[in-house]
């Protein structure tokens, strides 16, 4: 039996998980950061990774570094259902 992947979330729950996760209260995350966050939850369903996003960023830069630990931040949320 096959299993269909569902559909990836829609941006509004995203943008809205997003928000929640860097409340105005937290320390501050660079754009990078935050893209490795998005780039995850925007791969999920129900908080099952379905597929892991290629990092947009040449590896060994700064850049590349803080999109890998968004995306690490990501994987801790999605595996503890938050």
């Amino acid at each position: 039996m096959t299993h269909a992947r569902p559909a990836a979330p829609c941006s509004a729950d995203v943008d809205a998980r997003m928000a929640q996760i860097f409340h105005a209260h937290r320390m501050p995350r660079s754009c990078e950061y935050k893209a490795g966050v998005r780039a995850m939850l925007e791969c999920s369903e129900d908080g099952v990774l379905y597929t892991y996003p290629p990092c947009p960023f040449d590896i060994g830069t700064p850049q590349a570094d803080a999109w890998f630990a968004g995306a690490g931040e990501a994987r801790v949320i999605l595996r503890d259902g938050q």
